[in-house]
């Protein structure tokens, strides 16, 4: 997950012609992992304008 968490951050303050593809492979991987994570933690809240949520690694 780190790996392609820090890839994103990479890909995302990166120029076009320095992207690889194992680059902006991992950092869909990780846009998606955030986005189920994000639905999943939402998903019992119920009416919320708001919360917060931290991602750790084990």
């Amino acid at each position: 997950m780190g790996g392609a968490q820090r890839a994103y951050v990479s890909v995302t303050e990166a120029s076009e012609a320095d992207l690889t593809k194992e680059g902006v492979i991992l950092a869909t991987r990780w846009v998606k992992a955030y986005d189920t994570a994000r639905t999943a933690g939402y998903r019992d809240l119920g009416d919320t304008q708001e919360a917060y949520f931290e991602v750790r690694a084990i």
